[in-house]
């Protein structure tokens, strides 16, 4: 999906998040087993193509909406309540062009705290919905 690639840009050089140390720990669907602490995962959640009257057959449709979750990975509890602040400032409300997408917006949607005691970590999963024109 081509939102990924604006996903991953705009997390990967949100100074925010560089500075909490996610600059090299942003991974699509899954991070491998053994990854350290912190780190982000989005993950498409939901593709559903938004056609219009003026779609021909056999075409793409107009408008991709999607569901985008972002988990974030950390030890620290507080670090991932500014860490979920980073990701919402770095991606609601966006519209534009971003790695030759055009996005028509991203909007914040959710919150969902988790802590997996195997692990020994906690995971915040945000959830946007995203419109992306073809």
């Amino acid at each position: 999906m081509k939102i990924g690639k604006v996903i991953f840009d705009k997390l990967s050089n949100d100074s925010s998040l560089n500075g909490l140390g996610y600059a090299s720990n942003i991974y699509p669907a899954k991070a491998q087993q053994g990854t350290a602490y912190p780190y982000i995962v989005y993950k498409i959640d939901m593709d559903d193509p938004v056609s219009s009257k003026s779609t021909n057959a056999g075409s793409l449709p107009e408008i991709n909406q999607m569901h985008v979750e972002i988990e974030i990975y950390n030890a620290r509890y507080d670090n991932i309540v500014d860490s979920a602040d980073a990701v919402i400032k770095a991606l609601n409300r966006f519209s534009g062009t971003n790695s030759s997408v055009l996005v028509d917006t991203i909007q914040y949607l959710d919150t969902d705290d988790d802590y997996d005691k195997d692990e020994d970590v906690y995971i915040r999963t945000i959830t946007f919905r995203t419109r992306v024109k073809n």
